[in-house]
């Protein structure tokens, strides 16, 4: 299941429940159990139900957070326990990217296995970390900061 399919699965559950207690509400206050007026209940609970459904297909249509505002495929999620997760950039762009990939890896065989920039991999390239040290070579759990892709 996907994240926007089980967000607007919660939308839709919780918009039931209000739906169920408002009328509810409504039963008992006409039982005088409780001083509630059916004419104010259950219309209130029904756009109180409607504006639940709205949010639940507008969460489907657009496909973002409504806390992010970000669409749901950007957004980071947590790995396994048995992936490294590491940054990444190419030289002279600032957008950063997450690959994954055991910790035994090299950093080179997760990048050529997971291009994640959307530029095509360029024929010759090496990949640098902040100190400017090669570590392509170096596995995924030995090395950390921001890693730069450089095009030889």
């Amino acid at each position: 299941m996907t994240r926007a399919v089980g967000r607007m699965t919660r939308i839709c559950a919780g918009g039931l429940i209000v739906l169920a207690v408002g009328l509810s509400l409504a039963y008992l206050g006409g039982h005088h159990v409780l001083p509630l007026d059916p004419r104010v209940v259950v219309p209130a609970t029904f756009v109180l139900f409607l504006s639940a459904m709205c949010l639940a297909v507008n969460t489907m249509l657009a496909g973002t957070s409504f806390v992010t505002r970000m669409p749901f495929i950007e957004q980071p999620d947590t790995p396994d326990s048995d992936v490294v997760v590491r940054v990444v950039r190419l030289e002279g762009h600032q957008r950063e990217y997450l690959i994954r990939g055991p910790p035994s890896a090299t950093v080179r065989e997760v990048l050529v296995a997971q291009w994640p920039f959307p530029e095509e991999m360029p024929g010759q390239w090496g990949v640098v970390d902040e100190d400017g040290q090669d570590v392509g070579n170096s596995p995924m759990s030995q090395v950390g900061g921001i890693m730069s892709v450089r095009p030889e």
